[in-house]
């Protein structure tokens, strides 16, 4: 990654709505706690979506995977424990439509058999019901999802 040092290091650069300026003053808080939710059903809120790209590789088991646009959400699931944030990715690729469709029919915003453009800003607020699972890697476990449950 390169960087640039200069005086004027922000000339011509857009940055989030939430970036820190250098100097800014900030509240120090605790980090929040990582909630690891017990496999199961939950209620969750569309809080984010991000844009992203796969720039391809290999899968484990040797296969070559080609790039592709990916869509990032932050699921919240509210629990008697705490908030937890499940992330899903969504690669855009025609075989992983089912993903993408089932998303979208467990948020109320496809229906079973019709076509759909999906409009991943408008999901932002939408709720639904999630079936978790956890995953262990580097001896951390991280939630995951399941599947998503389809409106009844």
């Amino acid at each position: 990654m390169a960087f640039t040092t200069s005086e004027n290091y922000n000339d011509n650069k857009t940055v989030s709505a939430d970036a820190l300026e250098w100097g800014q003053a900030i509240v120090c808080e605790e980090a929040p706690e990582y909630i690891t939710l017990k496999p199961g059903e939950y209620e969750f809120t569309v809080k984010s979506f991000e844009r992203s790209f796969y720039n391809g590789g290999t899968s484990k088991d040797g296969k070559k995977k080609e790039p592709c646009n990916v869509a990032k959400v932050k699921l919240e699931i509210v629990t008697d424990e705490g908030t937890a944030i499940v992330n899903d990715s969504f690669f855009l690729k025609a075989n992983m439509a089912w993903k993408i469709g089932s998303f979208f029919q467990c948020i109320g915003m496809a229906k079973t058999g019709e076509s759909f453009v999906p409009d991943w800003d408008k999901a932002i607020g939408c709720t639904g019901r999630v079936k978790t699972k956890t995953r262990e890697y580097n001896n951390n476990t991280y939630n995951d999802v399941d599947r998503y449950v389809k409106r009844g």
